[in-house]
């Protein structure tokens, strides 16, 4: 997040700094740095901070309509950044809008196995990312399928006790997509 989305979307929800951070679990000093760009934060308090704020992604997306793939070893550094505990032995402050990195990764014509494998957890784990942008970008580059196939598993893998929980996936591969 940047210090003005930190900002502006305490802002929105009506929140002073001292209930945000409380909110937040952390100082409101620290939380005046991340708003003012002098600190970063987790991606684990940014997405504390973008459920609070009621942010739907709290990270950018690319306005270019084609994307490519990522190098594996950068796909692994952003999925890890997120959170995915199949690589948290690896060590990334790559922040990354989830959406993104689900697309970057179904591009590729031949990823790596253990890639594809994060990628129904991320979709299961930030079920507010942008569904539409995702949507749009998938079709324009025709890996539709592909990402219908991954939702479709991470709906699935949310059902499994220890799983994220999703009641529903807020995706639909139905009439006209």
């Amino acid at each position: 997040m940047t210090a003005t989305q930190w900002k502006s979307g305490r802002e929105k929800v009506g929140m002073t700094q001292l209930v945000a951070a409380r909110s937040l679990n952390v100082s409101q000093p620290y939380l005046s740095q991340l708003e003012t760009g002098l600190r970063v934060a987790s991606a684990e308090l940014e997405r504390k901070a973008a459920k609070l704020y009621e942010l739907p992604a709290a990270l950018p997306l690319s306005e270019s309509l084609n994307v490519r793939g990522g190098a594996p070893d950068e796909l692994q550094r952003k999925l890890a950044a997120l959170g995915y505990p199949g690589f948290e032995h690896v060590r990334s402050k790559a922040v990354s809008n989830p959406a993104e990195v689900v697309l970057n990764a179904v591009v590729e014509p031949d990823l790596d196995t253990r890639l594809t494998e994060a990628l129904p957890w991320v979709l299961s784990t930030y079920t507010d990312l942008n569904w539409e942008w995702l949507r749009d970008r998938a079709k324009l580059n025709n890996v539709q399928n592909r990402l219908g196939y991954l939702v479709h598993l991470g709906a699935n893998s949310a059902r499994f006790p220890g799983a994220p929980r999703c009641s529903s996936c807020p995706f639909s591969l139905g009439k006209g997509t």
